[in-house]
């Protein structure tokens, strides 16, 4: 198991700087003592012990100890194929990790989750010492498995707490944008608030309390008026229905019917006759300017 899972301590005194590097594995530092920051590509953040940093795999950071006591990390490597060993049919563990596509991530811990995460880091530092116990591997894949799942958890937590924080000042505009962004694909009202990391009632009262509708009939206001655009534009009926997001041609038909009282057809024949008759307005503009 020693290829696919590493754990070490590593020591950084008082005012030092020390580099780790996460080469091909999933990488977690867990902060037992001390206090410091961590540095990567620009961005830093604090971490005491109470935390625990994720790297990507080829990502590394500079480690600064701050204060007067040395910081003590225990750094635990997975490879990305051994995490797919751990997971079952239920819960894909690299999946989970990779939602957010953060090189380095540093995660604040209850006192509780850092205190099972560092009972569990020093059992598996245990198994390590003692290879040859009563179904030693067994035990330690499912200890490394337990450290990953409560990992997640404690993420999961994190974001949540941060979502909460938040959620008074959901812009409405961040709405709009991301569905214009997103037209031709499904958009729901669930999936909406997964996004925004709000919940279904807020996001409803809150977008009807500043736009005076409801998020669906924004979403169709908008696919119609890209409907309009795209007709004028000359495209055909067959390709406008899915560029719009609609769920199939008829109910493409049957919305544009209901908001403006005429076919899809009947609106293009309009267009083509306001086009005429502009380009003809133009045309005699410009014969008049010769004369």
């Amino acid at each position: 198991m020693e290829q696919f899972f590493q754990q070490s301590r590593v020591i950084v005194t008082p005012h030092q700087k020390r580099m780790l590097h996460a080469a091909e594995y999933e990488t977690f530092l867990l902060v037992e003592n001390g206090r410091g920051r961590c540095q990567w590509n620009g961005q830093s953040s604090n971490f005491s012990t109470e935390t625990i940093v994720l790297l990507r795999p080829q990502t590394e950071v500079e480690v600064l100890a701050e204060g007067k006591t040395s910081v003590q990390i225990c750094e635990i490597k997975l490879l990305p194929q051994f995490l797919q060993t751990l997971s079952d049919e239920s819960c894909d563990l690299l999946a989970a990790l990779s939602v957010v596509p953060f090189e380095c991530a540093a995660v604040s811990l209850t006192a509780q989750d850092a205190t099972m995460l560092k009972r569990l880091a020093g059992l598996m530092e245990q198994e390590q010492t003692s290879p040859h116990g009563f179904a030693a591997e067994l035990c330690k894949k499912n200890l490394i498995g337990l450290f990953v799942v409560l990992l997640l958890r404690a993420c999961r937590k994190e974001e949540q707490k941060n979502a909460l924080v938040g959620r008074r000042k959901l812009m409405v505009d961040d709405v709009f944008a991301y569905i214009n962004e997103h037209l031709p694909e499904p958009l729901h009202l669930k999936d909406l608030a997964a996004h925004f990391y709000v919940s279904q009632e807020h996001l409803a009262r809150e977008f009807h309390r500043q736009t005076g509708q409801t998020v669906h009939q924004y979403i169709v206001k908008v696919r119609l008026a890209k409907c309009k655009e795209l007709l004028c534009d000359g495209l055909p009926l067959t390709a406008i229905w899915a560029k719009c997001g609609f769920s199939s041609y008829t109910t493409m038909i049957r919305s544009f019917k209901q908001q403006f009282g005429i076919s899809p057809t009947e609106y293009y024949k309009q267009c083509c006759q306001k086009a005429r008759e502009h380009a003809g307005a133009v045309l005699e503009h410009t014969q008049r300017q010769t004369q």
